[in-house]
């Protein structure tokens, strides 16, 4: 499955925490998933859809008007 580039740091933070907390150190896995937190609020705003609504529909009438046939 291929994720899109904006998830690949996410990821890799969410692996930093659980390595962290499998070691023990859980004073850096805080700081981590604060982090991780932080990279997910900021990823849920920009994979949002960037138009609301139905997709405007293009007629090809719309198109020869403008084309220099």
């Amino acid at each position: 499955m291929q994720l899109p580039d904006e998830l690949s740091d996410v990821l890799i933070q969410a692996v930093t925490v659980k390595v962290y907390e499998s070691l023990g150190k859980f004073d850096a896995m805080k700081v981590a998933q604060e982090k991780l937190n932080m990279m997910k609020t900021n990823l849920g705003d920009s994979l949002q859809p960037r138009v609301e609504g139905e997709p405007k529909k293009i007629r090809l009438n719309s198109l020869a008007r403008f084309s220099r046939w």
